[in-house]
């Protein structure tokens, strides 16, 4: 009898959830000016780089032996992941009215790395915190570097492909 039910039910009458990673764009879009995609993506450029400067200049306070003050750089390593999140979130949304348009949307999928690669360096940062040795130190700074390149050059790309 079980069989049967499973057999003769339709999958058009389960919903499932779908939360994609990168939303589809609407039918309704309307699609961005070039003029208005090269401001845009200077506006996230920017911001982005203010992030990324901001995590220089608290990777510079891990530096101290001890670190003087433990909790406030961890609430601001916080409040910068919370940025993140937030222009991450404006992106996905800015993506799809841009989907539809291959340059436009190579170029946000660019800002997207650049996030990631931020991010990327707030862990290794925050990593660094908790650190005691100076090998374990040394390693994690030159991962933060790296990422620290790596966001550089992505938001270089980008800016050089939007002008």
């Amino acid at each position: 009898m079980l069989i049967f039910m499973f057999t003769h039910l339709s999958l058009t009458t389960f919903t499932l959830p779908f939360d994609p990673v990168l939303p589809v764009a609407p039918d309704t879009a309307e699609p961005v000016s070039p003029i208005d995609h090269q401001r845009i993506m200077q506006e996230y450029i920017n911001q982005i780089r203010t992030m990324h400067n901001r995590s220089f200049q608290l990777v510079q306070l891990t530096l101290d032996s001890p670190i003087r003050d433990i909790p406030s750089l961890r609430h601001s390593i916080n409040l910068i992941n919370i940025e993140i999140d937030s222009v991450r979130r404006q992106l996905r949304d800015y993506l799809s009215h841009v989907q539809t348009t291959r340059i436009q949307n190579r170029d946000v999928l660019l800002l997207f790395n650049a996030l990631n690669h931020t991010s990327n360096q707030l862990l290794y940062l925050e990593q660094l915190s908790y650190a005691i040795s100076n090998v374990e130190k040394a390693l994690l700074l030159g991962d933060f570097y790296r990422s620290r390149q790596a966001t550089i050059d992505t938001l270089d790309a980008a800016e050089a492909f939007v002008s």
